[in-house]
């Protein structure tokens, strides 16, 4: 021991051994600390071990700990984490035994705060302070020293008794004895079977000597973390694993496809391992996988097809097994042949191993062995060209172990050949007599070849497709392809119904104007089309006899506004055009007619009242006494309507007519007084307003030209604003 400081406790005289351990940067006075050691007490001339605990400079702890039975290899290993005036008692030693194998007793004392020991041996405690402070281990070398000459390996020692524990007013340390931490144990190989559709859910289990917490862990190459830290996964060949880290559960995933045939099976694995929560680990075992294929049901695909009512039609229908028997390039058995069929009732096998069967508008015949196919229609010549009709048949694939696909539907649609149609002359109506008040209509009627109607083999009835092909009505075909529903005539309009074949006429203005009596004929022509590019043309010559029997209204062309003031009115003129006055309409002008039918020659308005010629349309307007309370310079508007009737009854819209009054008329303003009593002198007010909103101005009635007024019992003065007093 060697002792570089100068305080008078840090040397201790020891008998023959003196161990000294300090916590690193620990202030221990001017000891040194050197490193616990395994000491070989066999002989005699080491006397007593002294373990020297030291504490603070002023009391260092010196404990005599003889009386060590020969031949024991014993490490002291205490670590002192509290501060200065912790104090801690040695253990027991006196009945560690002769022999200790492999194990040490290691003595340690916790504390908060507790900082790591430099620990290290020195063959002489005589160094630099640099010596002792901590050292990181050399390339190679490993912490502790091998055991001394005659210590016997090989055999444990029972467990020392709990160390004494010194209780000082200010801590409170205990020693606490380490055991050697035991990796956790997996158990044995496992061995699972799934099927390859199938997830497959299993339960890992492990043991640790320690009864410390277990975690389980994926093996090998490639696996990942999940961000959560809870799981663990791994892509296997024919698969992938996940594994619940906490609890050793897994959920394995085949990914094989579904190529593995019935009976085939695909091996699989996975290496799995526990881990302690001290860090040890188990050994890895391995998890067998066993993927068992089942059957899988084939697919078949069809394509549909066309042909027309005059011509048989090949094709070819496929199909597709995922039993192949290869997984991952690795082939685990031969893959599922497969055999082709009609489905449904009346399939009939002819000698030669094809299938027949009656459709409703044809028939079909297939190739079981390469799904090949021949379809001949039955319609005859019923369809119009472009007119199709829908039929179909049902085939299934088949593997060999007798597993069918879903039926699939093979469309066929056939297609007719067109025959143009034919307007129906004698049935159609091609002259009309109208009127210039009222149209008319007629119809136009066709007839085509293509009946549209076929029969069903199956059901045995005559099924309507397309009535005589879809026959339109147009006056043609505009520039954007769609058809002309509608034309206009020098009198009037025409109008057809695509799907009928009606059309109608209404005269339009001109035809009104004609003169009672008067005829005329327009004419338009109608197109009849079956929509599959065959048409009928033809013109229909359609006679309009238009009549003018309208009676037309006047109508007010000419109005003269008045202008008028308060006290004088003004004059106007209506004037209105009739255009029957040429077949002899006389026209007159009111404001409307009473209920007896006379009419209104006398209206009130707002200011004044309004007469009218009923020969002539000329109107006076006279003011009223609204009009002559108006405040001068204020401009109103009056109005009123009239309206012209012909001869025959026949009025105009009613056309409204303004007038336009302004006052001219002074209004003198009105005064209010108020009232005033009292003693001494005596005010009050006098107040007035202009309708004309003229500027007013205050004088007494009889007032002297002192603007004064001389009354019984005093004098009256009144100032511009209307103050006066008394």
């Amino acid at each position: 021991m060697n002792n570089a400081g100068s305080g008078s406790d840090a040397q201790q005289s020891l008998d023959d051994l003196t161990v000294l351990q300090n916590i690193d940067n620990q202030n221990m006075g001017d000891a040194r600390l050197n490193v616990a050691r395994p000491v070989d007490v066999s002989d005699t001339s080491l006397g007593n071990l002294a373990n020297v605990q030291q504490g603070s400079t002023s009391n260092p702890q010196v404990h005599d700990v003889g009386g060590i039975t020969t031949g024991v290899n014993v490490a002291l290993d205490v670590a002192i984490e509290s501060g200065q005036t912790g104090r801690v008692a040695p253990p027991a030693l006196e009945s560690t035994p002769v022999t200790v194998n492999d194990e040490v007793n290691v003595i340690s004392v916790n504390a908060v705060g507790a900082k790591p020991l430099n620990v290290q041996i020195q063959a002489d405690l005589a160094q630099p302070d640099e010596t002792f402070k901590p050292q990181e281990l050399h390339v190679g070398q490993t912490a502790g020293a091998p055991p001394p000459a005659g210590v016997v390996t090989g055999a444990a020692a029972p467990p020392p008794p709990p160390a004494e524990v010194l209780k000082t007013e200010d801590d409170i340390i205990t020693l606490e004895q380490e055991h050697v931490n035991h990796a956790p144990t997996m158990a044995g190989e496992i061995a699972v079977g799934t099927t390859e559709g199938a997830r497959l859910h299993g339960q890992l289990a492990a043991s640790d000597a320690d009864g410390d917490a277990v975690t389980f862990h994926l093996s090998g190459d490639g696996v990942v973390t999940s961000a959560d830290g809870s799981t663990e996964t791994l892509t296997t060949e024919y698969g992938s694993v996940t594994l619940n880290i906490a609890d050793g559960t897994y959920d394995f995933v085949p990914a094989t496809g579904s190529h593995l045939a019935v009976g085939e099976t695909a091996p699989d694995s996975f290496q799995v391992f526990a881990r302690d929560s001290n860090g040890a680990t188990s050994n890895s075992e391995t998890v067998d996988v066993t993927i068992t294929g089942t059957n899988d049901a084939p697919t078949v695909s069809v394509n549909a097809n066309t042909t027309d009512e005059d011509h048989a039609v090949s094709g070819q229908v496929t199909g597709a097994d995922v039993d192949t028997g290869v997984v991952n390039g690795t082939s685990f058995g031969a893959a599922d042949t497969m055999t082709f069929h009609l489905s449904g009732d009346g399939v009939v096998v002819n000698a030669n191993g094809t299938e027949t069967l009656t459709t409703n508008y044809g028939s079909v015949t297939l190739d079981t062995a390469d799904g090949t196919y021949e379809f001949t229609p039955a319609t005859g010549d019923h369809l119009g060209v472009g007119e199709s009709i829908g039929d179909s048949f049902k085939v299934v694939s088949t593997d060999n172990n007798g597993l069918s696909s879903d039926a699939a539907t093979v469309d066929v649609t056939i297609t007719g050949t067109n025959d143009a149609p034919v307007i129906d002359l004698q049935h159609t109506d091609t002259s009309i007599n109208v009127t210039d008040k009222q149209g008319g209509g007629g119809h136009v009627v066709a007839t085509d070849a293509d009946t549209g109607v076929v029969h069903d083999a199956v059901t045995g009835a005559d099924v309507t497709v397309g009535a005589a092909d879809h026959l339109t009505y147009s006056f043609g075909t505009g520039e954007d392809g769609a058809p002309i529903l509608s034309v206009n005539t020098p009198h009037g309009t025409a109008t057809v119904n695509p799907e009928t074949g009606t059309y109608a006429f209404e005269p339009n203005g001109e035809a009104t104007q004609l003169p009672n009596g008067s005829t005329v004929t327009d004419h338009f022509s109608v197109i009849v089309s079956d929509g599959q590019g065959g048409s009928a043309n033809q013109t229909i010559d359609v006679n309009v006899s238009i009549t003018g029997t309208t009676d037309h209204a006047p109508v007010i062309d000419l109005t003269s506004n008045v202008t008028a003031t308060d006290v004088s009115g003004g004059t106007g003129t209506v004037h209105a055009t009739d255009i029957d006055t040429a077949g002899g309409d006389h026209v007159t002008y009111s404001f409307g007619h009473n209920q007896d039918g006379t009419p209104i020659l006398s209206v009130d308005t707002s200011h004044g009242s309004v007469t009218i010629n009923p020969e002539s349309g000329e109107y006076t307007f006279s003011p009223n006494a609204d009009a002559t309370n108006l405040p001068r310079g204020t401009v109103v508007t009056d109005q009123f309507q009239v309206i012209a009737t012909d001869s025959h009854g026949m009025s105009s819209d009613p056309t409204a007519v303004n007038v336009t009054l302004t006052g001219t008329t002074n209004h003198g303003p009105v005064v209010e007084v108020t009232d005033a009593s009292g003693h001494g002198t005596i005010g009050g007010s006098v107040s007035a307003t202009d309708a004309d909103n003229d500027t007013l101005s205050y004088a007494l009635v009889g007032a002297g030209a002192d603007g004064t007024l001389a009354v019984d019992g005093g004098v009256v003065s009144l100032d511009a604003h209307g103050n006066y007093s008394f």
